[in-house]
């Protein structure tokens, strides 16, 4: 995780990815400007794009960012927490309906992997969101800080919790993309496919591979025929290499692919040489061939790839 220092006098407009602006993370309560620091962790702007993506939101009000000592202190804080560090931000959620209800932004925002993650709203309005390392901290805040573990062991996860279920989620997530995917066969790239559906050209061998979903984050990699694993890649976009796996020109003949949540599980399958599909593998390992999608030496020309929840 990279923590960028801004100045607010000097970025206060600067937008610091497609939603958000410097200014909304200042160390302000509408009155008082503690600092002309920001400190703003690119993680939690990335966490936060994500959320507004898989929640098709159109707005998300960032009630709190950064906080100095003493404004962390005034705000309830002990003057040491997430938002000291510029690791959190209190928010509100809003759709075309209006605002989201808290519930439901706990549980899809615990689904991507917040490292924080608690109600602080008794009217289910706002919520806490940070990017912690270590252990996770699932919390309702109106009850106390204590996790909602404490509250009571059988509640493991805020579905159980608030009494929701992933239908309730989907109502906001529906038109969310949970995994796609493309590759590049001859020099040209597919189009983006959507979940569970082939991708690639019987006997086309596939050189290149891109994947992504705003669910949680992808982790994938290929095995060229006659080389070696390449390295593991997150992120997609076609026009950066480092967002692809693969190398142009160069056959594919494994795959591994693994879903970066506690909440998904991410299943993939290929097809070799124009022959049918061989058995769904889920997740990867490195110790037999039930890690991987393919056939040693053989160049693969069709996969497909589903996301499921654990």
């Amino acid at each position: 995780m990279t923590t960028v220092t801004y100045s607010y006098t000097k970025d206060k407009n600067k937008f610091i990815s497609d939603h958000f602006q410097v200014k909304e993370f200042a160390s302000s309560d509408g009155n008082t400007l503690y600092s002309d620091t920001v400190l703003i962790d690119n993680d939690l702007i990335k966490m936060l794009e994500r959320l507004f993506s898989l929640l098709n939101c159109t707005a998300i009000k960032v009630t709190s960012g950064y906080r100095t000592y003493e404004h962390d202190k005034l705000a309830g804080g002990n003057g040491y927490g997430q938002h000291t560090l510029g690791k959190a931000a209190d928010v509100i959620c809003y759709a075309s309906d209006g605002i989201i209800n808290a519930k439901i932004v706990c549980c899809a925002a615990a689904d991507l992997g917040f490292g924080g993650v608690a109600n602080i709203s008794s009217a289910y309005r706002a919520v806490h969101l940070d990017v912690r390392s270590g252990n996770r901290y699932l919390g309702d805040e109106i009850k106390g800080t204590q996790s909602i573990w404490r509250l009571n062991s059988q509640w493991t996860d805020f579905y159980k919790y608030f009494g929701l279920s992933q239908s309730d989620i989907e109502k906001y997530t529906g038109k969310s993309n949970k995994i796609m995917y493309c590759c590049c066969s001859d020099g040209a790239w597919s189009s983006m496919t959507k979940e569970n559906t082939v991708c690639g050209t019987s006997e086309k061998p596939i050189h290149l591979l891109a994947i992504r979903s705003d669910y949680c984050t992808i982790r994938y990699r290929v095995h060229t025929i006659n080389g070696n694993w390449l390295p593991w890649v997150t992120g997609c976009s076609i026009s950066n290499s480092s967002k692809y796996a693969g190398i142009h020109g160069r056959c594919i003949d494994k795959i591994q692919i693994s879903a970066q949540s506690s909440i998904y599980k991410i299943s993939y399958r290929a097809s070799v040489s124009g022959k049918n599909f061989l058995p769904w593998v889920t997740e990867y390992n490195n110790v037999n061939s039930d890690g991987y999608a393919g056939i040693a030496g053989k160049p693969i020309d069709r996969i497909q790839i589903k996301l499921t929840r654990i």
